[in-house]
């Protein structure tokens, strides 16, 4: 299995083949996963895919009424298997290397070029159809409209947010980045969203309505749901109630985790809680949403973005959080931005702490007298660390 999914995942392509092309290579997987009748579940957006898919996954799988559940969602943290989800368990090592095994007797040394993010779509839907799967859960890689997931038409589509990213492929203003987020709507979908402003609401509206679509439910971005984890929860649960005339069986868990959602690891003596953030916008959310324990410090990381980017990051961090804020970075690292181009960037003034060596970073990171950290940015970094030294 190495020799064709980790090549490729040194060097992901976002920017897909011809859709064309893309849907000749899939058709066959497609055509029997539509033999099984599933409902269809869609969720694009900019923020809060993951955790809305996540949240729409425990629902369906804490349901009276067994459901065979499986969920799509990219990119992983710690491991490869996190993207394929079957019942709420990660897919196993010895049925990827069947899934691949059957796309190597296809396409042998991966002849039909399929990019690393579109390969693995293909050993998930291979998987669906051994699953024999009836509630499918498929999370947007990057835009919509060219994203292998709008292969399948969707019953149900949730739009979790727009902003700005990724503007070398989806443009660099909103009225053409939601018609690519929205890419994935059928004559036949529902589609239930959030969004902030009114110019985009409109937006919105109106392709909803150039489609034909049912009306549209938007839930509001103010009073309760102006926390983004209450939103990403309600996005789930009125999609679940819709799909099913079922009543959602779980209530709000503020304290519920997922990787990157919370979630705590102890490196060194040192308690880390990463709440992965990967545009502004995100990490507006994130500090919206956290109070810092006393004795609490926050590591940022970057992967490659534009620097003005960053610069803005930490201009919105210097004014929110008052607490202390550590820079990190990793050498040589195929997405996380080094220390040394930080300081290029972001200048003197900054502590800056390089995770190269985990063990030296730890003992920097005790020098500043925190044992508490908050981790925001690229998820990448709990990749990094997932195998580190625990004391």
């Amino acid at each position: 299995m190495q020799t064709t999914i980790e090549k490729l995942s040194q060097r992901e392509v976002f920017m897909p083949m011809s859709f064309n092309s893309l849907r000749r290579i899939f058709q066959p997987l497609i055509s029997k996963i539509e033999k099984l009748d599933p409902v269809i579940i869609i969720i694009a957006g900019t923020n809060g895919k993951g955790e809305t898919a996540h949240n729409l996954q425990r629902m369906a799988l804490t349901s009276k009424y067994k459901k065979r559940v499986s969920m799509w969602t990219s990119p992983h943290i710690e491991s490869y298997a996190e993207r394929f989800s079957f019942n709420g368990v990660n897919i196993l090592q010895s049925e990827l290397e069947h899934s691949l095994s059957c796309f190597e007797s296809l396409f042998p040394h991966n002849s039909c070029h399929l990019s690393f993010y579109e390969l693995s779509f293909w050993l998930f839907c291979h998987q669906v159809i051994k699953q024999k799967s009836d509630f499918i859960i498929l999370e947007v890689g990057l835009g919509g409209r060219l994203d292998a997931v709008n292969l399948f038409d969707a019953d149900h589509v949730i739009l979790t947010s727009i902003s700005r990213d990724h503007t070398e492929y989806l443009g660099n203003f909103y009225r053409e980045i939601v018609p690519e987020k929205l890419g994935v709507l059928r004559k036949k979908s529902k589609l239930v969203y959030s969004v902030q402003t009114d110019y985009i609401d409109k937006l919105i509206c109106k392709i909803a309505h150039e489609k034909k679509l049912d009306a549209p439910i938007k839930l509001q971005t103010t009073g309760e749901f102006s926390n983004y984890r209450k939103r990403n929860w309600e996005l789930a649960k009125i999609t679940y109630e819709a799909v099913t005339a079922e009543e959602c069986p779980l209530s709000f868990d503020p304290f519920f985790t997922t990787l990157g959602r919370g979630n705590e690891k102890v490196i060194e003596g040192l308690r880390l809680n990463f709440f992965n953030a990967h545009n502004i916008d995100a990490h507006r959310e994130f500090l919206r949403s956290i109070n810092p324990p006393r004795n609490s410090a926050l590591i940022l990381f970057f992967s490659n973005r534009p620097s003005g980017e960053i610069k803005g990051i930490l201009k919105l961090y210097s004014k929110f959080y008052k607490g202390k804020i550590i820079i990190a970075g990793v050498d040589e690292h195929f997405k996380i931005i080094s220390v040394v181009d930080l300081k290029v960037i972001c200048g003197e003034g900054w502590d800056y702490v390089d995770f190269s060596n985990t063990k030296i970073a730890s003992e920097q990171l005790k020098f500043y007298g925190h044992s508490n950290f908050f981790v925001s940015g690229t998820n990448y970094i709990q990749c990094l660390l997932k195998d580190s030294v625990i004391g």
